[in-house]
């Protein structure tokens, strides 16, 4: 299947794909699927093959091939003093963004380390996100050769 989405509207989009996942599952077959859209590659493929001028460049899950970029990114909403969250974490790049915002880009694993770290520094953490590698990041990671 070549792009089966491309112009397509969100709601036939999704029921096409939905129609493309029973068919999978219930005749138990494999499908070559092209996409430039990585998250319906994330949810349609169980394998996934980057080429770059004809040449594969990599194969695997989408979740292996996520997880091939390291850091992951927590955006914290809090009250509380910059300075004390400069001096608490560790480990990771800080970016505030406004008065009461910080990305830290970090491992994932360190992640709930830097919550509890900062919560017992008084920092009060108002909302958390956490932005995690998607295959997309990695096809721009090979694309631009990152």
């Amino acid at each position: 299947m070549d792009e089966p989405t491309a112009s397509l509207d969100p709601d036939i989009a999704d029921k096409t794909l939905s129609l493309i996942e029973d068919l999978k599952r219930s005749r138990n077959i494999s499908i070559l699927f092209t996409s430039h859209n990585m998250s319906e590659v994330t949810r349609i493929c169980d394998k996934v093959l980057f080429l770059d001028h004809g040449k594969i460049v990599a194969l695997d899950t989408p979740l292996e091939l996520s997880k091939k970029i390291e850091n992951s990114e927590l955006v914290l909403i809090f009250e509380g003093d910059k300075k004390v969250i400069q001096e608490t974490i560790k480990d990771g790049k800080i970016e505030f963004r406004g008065n009461n915002r910080v990305i830290i880009t970090t491992k994932e694993k360190s992640i709930p380390s830097i919550i509890f770290d900062l919560s017992k520094a008084g920092i009060w953490i108002t909302d958390i996100e956490v932005k995690k590698p998607t295959l997309e990041d990695f096809f721009l990671k090979i694309v631009r050769k990152d």
